[in-house]
């Protein structure tokens, strides 16, 4: 993907569907690379709209899928987050969050233009995500709190490890992090997306990974969407206690249910 590790920056601005080729390309030169037929898929977040597209549009190309927060509905998830917070903050009569709260729109998205996220609205619902504990990627699993391990990956530039953390002497060295302001068209795409409309079949096996205290991507719309897609064969694992980062919250749980796609013909049938 463009402008993600060592790879150029787009030339310009991505749209959805851009995002979704590239994602075929990348796919392609990992069986060039291996000598495969097929590979095993997994998306986290934006990243599960994209392997669902991809699993859909090249099915011959793809052996299983796996999602990990899974995208179903962006709007209908923001909802749900935003009706939990307005529950926790009441069970304390915390006025303070239910103003902030009672002045966004629940969806995230302006209400001028629905097709576009409001930033500043998100920057209020993820402070009090992180404020009632469901929000944890700012605490524990942030660039900042992990930039060695960024600066020392191989698929990683010093200048993107320093456009991840963005302090210090690395504002000399990497230009602004604010790279979702400038992906408007395909955050806009990430916002109409609708997986039961837009992917309600597969072709191949679907493993969905859900973190039981993700409340970015709600487990019930995982679950929901789970149960509504058409597959060959389909599975769900819940990850308990883990939010939006499941892989870091849940390591080895969380590979061994990456590990499952090996042996879809092994899933319980529904």
């Amino acid at each position: 993907m463009g402008g993600v590790g060592i790879s150029p920056d787009y030339a310009a601005t991505p749209s959805f569907d851009d995002l979704v080729a590239d994602t075929g390309r990348v796919i392609d030169a990992l069986r060039s690379r291996y000598d495969r037929d097929a590979v095993y898929l997994v998306g986290h977040s934006f990243g599960s709209a994209l392997a669902l597209r991809a699993a859909q549009a090249w099915p011959e190309k793809v052996r299983a899928v796996a999602t990990v927060g899974q995208t179903v509905d962006w709007r209908a998830g923001n909802r749900l987050a935003h009706a939990e917070l307005l529950r926790r903050a009441n069970a304390e009569s915390n006025r303070r969050a239910l103003d902030e709260l009672a002045k966004i729109p629940p969806d995230l998205v302006k209400p001028s233009d629905p097709t576009l996220v409001d930033f500043n609205a998100v920057q209020v619902l993820r402070r009090w995500q992180e404020h009632y504990g469901i929000m944890n990627i700012f605490r524990q699993h942030t660039a900042k709190a992990h930039w060695v391990e960024y600066l020392t990956a191989p698929g990683h530039s010093l200048k993107e490890s320093c456009r991840l953390v963005y302090r210090g002497p690395c504002k000399l060295i990497a230009d602004s992090p604010n790279w979702w302001y400038n992906w408007n068209l395909a955050l806009r795409g990430i916002v109409a997306f609708d997986a039961t409309r837009d992917v309600p079949r597969l072709a191949v096996p679907y493993l969905a990974i859900i973190g039981s205290d993700d409340w970015v991507t709600p487990e019930s719309l995982v679950l929901d969407y789970a149960a509504k897609l058409d597959a060959p064969v389909k599975r769900v694992v819940r990850l308990p206690g883990a939010q939006h980062y499941a892989f870091l919250d849940r390591p080895h749980e969380f590979q061994q249910a990456v590990a499952l796609l090996s042996a879809p013909q092994n899933w319980p049938k529904d």
